[in-house]
């Protein structure tokens, strides 16, 4: 058996016949069992051995990953018009609008700056907040329940793999089939 060999050691293809070939590339005797995912060590065929698949750890790790990345996709989708600096004002918002909403007269600096400058009350845009939160908390609550869900599903495949109640390959399949669900 002949292995066609390139310049870098690939093993572009094996057949019993030969053609003509230009520099660098060569023919090489190689045993029969010689592949074109093996390459040529210059000496040698080095055989081409898989990588082990990962662990299911491992597998847990990167679904978790999906998990967040689905979830930060989701929170996105919910407030899609509002740029980051006003979100990382919500729980400032929500704060004062809160003290406000029990006395009118606490300092509210972010709501009064807010309120200024849109020509609104303080008291309106306050109203305003908390009819936003309450919204978003469903939302938003949703979207932070199904990502706890499949955590715990996916902290449930672990325990039982560690405690031996179920065996690899079960525990491969369990933590493959966790899927954000479709419309949620």
């Amino acid at each position: 058996m002949k292995a066609l060999i390139e310049a870098n050691g690939r093993i572009a293809e094996v057949r019993a016949d030969t053609f003509p070939v230009a520099a660098p590339l060569l023919w090489q005797d190689v045993p029969e069992s010689t592949t074109t995912v093996d390459t040529w060590g210059g000496a040698q065929v080095i055989k081409y051995v898989p990588p082990p698949p990962p662990t299911v750890a491992e597998l847990a790790a990167a679904k978790r990953g999906e998990i967040h990345n689905r979830a930060a996709a989701e929170r996105s989708l919910i407030a899609p018009n509002y740029p980051q600096h006003e979100i990382d004002t919500w729980d400032q918002q929500l704060r004062e609008a809160t003290v406000y909403t029990a006395d009118a007269q606490a300092p509210v600096p972010l709501l009064s700056a807010m309120a200024a400058a849109r020509g609104w009350t303080v008291q309106q845009l306050a109203a305003r907040v908390m009819q936003k939160a309450a919204e978003f908390a469903v939302s938003g609550g949703e979207v932070l329940g199904t990502q706890q869900a499949l955590e715990d599903s996916l902290e449930a495949i672990l325990a039982d793999h560690a405690a031996g109640t179920i065996i690899e390959a079960e525990a491969r399949i369990r933590v493959a089939a966790i899927v954000w669900p479709e419309g949620g």
